[in-house]
């Protein structure tokens, strides 16, 4: 409540009548009592006198801290109960939105059990993978490159391991070396993930399987062995222009015999067969 000029809200307060706001009006003692109607008429007076005297705004029987533009009357309020009708059951909606999932599945239990049944089935899925693991047992046993003894080359993939784990010329060219691996590796990871990832697969073409930092880490990986391969060619023209032997050059020559690398490229496979072999069985 505001006070009037010259009085303050205290002066007010110590008044006879005042009513601090938020309560309902009461009348005085007298209109309390066994007085009746006029008693509390006389309250009411002495009240309105008080507020009236103090400078506030006249409330006409309304709360003072209602909103003006709430609805006052039942035909402003509108029907509840033709509103309830007239809107969706809230609670029924929600349950209806999470049995959605529920339903799917429901769904792949009661299908026709055609081709795309069984081709589905858990059985037929443990079956592919675990077939999969036992063919790439068998290609180790039967390929006969497995037991090679001539050297292995196998492209970028030959380049990138000679660089980084062979040929290593000595001295302050060892140091060399690493910090150019190590850059490439660094330059790779930053291309890809802000060049190709964000810029050509999120904004250029705008795939939703890059969206945000989805398979980033693959295309970092791609991009790295791809920058490893190009500063190993790089890394052979500045040996050749410091004119350093040309044994010391990377290749594709990993210095490996073909069953070392058969074997270590078998276990690779093996160990993700048996990663998706257990994803399946879960």
């Amino acid at each position: 409540m505001a006070s009037g000029p010259g009085k303050t809200p205290q002066d007010v307060q110590d008044m006879r009548h005042y009513t601090p706001p938020n309560t309902p009006l009461k009348s005085t003692g007298e209109g309390e009592g066994a007085g009746g109607a006029g008693g509390q008429n006389g309250g009411e007076a002495a009240v309105s006198s008080a507020v009236d005297e103090g400078g506030g705004a006249e409330t006409d029987g309304k709360d003072p801290d209602r909103d003006p533009e709430a609805p006052t009357t039942p035909q402003d309020q509108g029907n509840p109960a033709g509103d309830a009708k007239d809107e969706p059951d809230s609670a029924m909606a929600a349950e209806e939105a999470y049995d959605e999932p529920d339903r799917a599945s429901m769904w792949s239990v009661h299908m026709i059990k055609d081709f795309r049944y069984y081709f589905q089935h858990p059985y037929a899925r443990l079956f592919v993978a675990y077939l999969v693991v036992l063919c790439n047992f068998l290609m180790f046993a039967e390929d006969p490159v497995s037991h090679g003894i001539t050297p292995a080359n196998v492209i970028v993939v030959g380049n990138i391991y000679s660089f980084i784990v062979d040929k290593y010329p000595g001295g302050a060219w060892n140091v060399f070396k690493v910090f150019m691996w190590l850059l490439a590796i660094v330059v790779g990871m930053i291309l890809g993930k802000f060049l190709v990832h964000k810029l050509f697969f999120g904004r250029l073409l705008r795939l939703k399987m890059f969206h945000r930092d989805g398979g980033s880490w693959f295309i970092m990986f791609l991009t790295t062995l791809m920058s490893l391969f190009i500063f190993s060619n790089i890394y052979n023209g500045i040996i050749l222009a410091a004119g350093l032997t040309y044994d010391l050059q990377i290749s594709d020559v990993m210095g490996l015999r073909n069953s070392s690398f058969m074997k270590a490229a078998a276990l690779g496979t093996w160990m993700g067969d048996f990663v998706t072999a257990w994803m399946v069985l879960g």
